[in-house]
């Protein structure tokens, strides 16, 4: 039994989907399959939204993310990682 209340319950969310997305030949073929396993579509009442939704939250309002420090060091200062005075040394060539 739980089989069908399973598959009922998985053909009435399809059924909804297809209501939303006006389908009528859709919602006819699931209704025919819900009759098969034994609901009547009546029985729950309306599928459909009956009123509109209200908004929750204020209107025009975010929420504000904290904003990411600025690093201090300029590009242009900044060395490849791993550079030492003497790194830096051998890595120019020599004027002979």
């Amino acid at each position: 039994m739980a089989r069908d209340e399973n598959m009922i319950a998985a053909l009435k969310r399809e059924r909804a989907v297809y209501v939303s997305q006006g389908d009528g030949d859709r919602v006819s073929q699931v209704d025919e399959s819900l009759r098969h396993y034994g609901y009547d579509a009546e029985q729950d009442g309306p599928q459909e939204r009956t009123t509109a939704p209200q908004q929750t939250a204020d209107a025009g309002t975010t929420p504000t993310r904290p904003t990411a420090r600025k690093s201090t060091t300029k590009k242009a200062d900044a060395k490849p990682a791993g550079a030492t005075p003497s790194t830096e040394a051998q890595s120019t060539p020599l004027a002979e």
